[in-house]
């Protein structure tokens, strides 16, 4: 499983969201979690791929080589969300 997270550094709400992305992780050593940053050139080609239109989103994979095996949710996510999301596609 994997799970995108597409951010901003000048996003309020992406810093809380990244807050809480970090005390998630650690209870997922299974899961690969990646940070984009939607406002660094480089990643257009990925922010394109995946529409990503508002900051924060995130991607939850089921199967990291087909990105469309999993759900994509819009803004600030709490700690509890994040678990209950992963756990659904595990």
């Amino acid at each position: 499983m994997k799970v995108i997270v597409f951010h901003s550094e000048h996003c309020g709400p992406c810093s809380v969201h990244m807050k809480n992305i970090e005390q998630v992780k650690s209870q997922y050593p299974n899961v690969t979690f990646e940070e984009v940053l939607t406002d660094d050139e480089k990643n257009d080609k990925l922010v394109a791929a995946f529409e990503i239109r508002s900051n924060p989103t995130t991607v939850f994979l089921a199967d990291e080589n087909n990105p469309k095996s999993g759900i994509k949710v819009v803004g600030l996510m709490t700690v509890d969300k994040l678990k209950m999301t992963i756990d659904t596609l595990k």
